[in-house]
């Protein structure tokens, strides 16, 4: 995982299911990108234990371009 911005060392990263799909779609696990797949997310919030919560939505990724 590279993370452009915030600057987190060590980070470990999630996304929710919900945060795949834009809201009123549906998504199911076989939706999910591989693990490995390059994807573009935008964070969404940095959780106290230092775990990374991203949200790839493409509304929410073309709202940071």
């Amino acid at each position: 995982m590279d993370i452009i911005s915030p600057d987190i060392p060590e980070c470990q990263a999630f996304i929710d299911l919900v945060l795949l799909a834009e809201p009123g779609e549906r998504i199911d696990p076989v939706d999910f990108p591989p693990v490995g797949s390059t994807i573009e997310a935008v964070t969404v919030d940095i959780m106290p234990d230092g775990e990374l919560r991203l949200d790839a939505t493409p509304s929410a990724v073309r709202s940071c371009k």
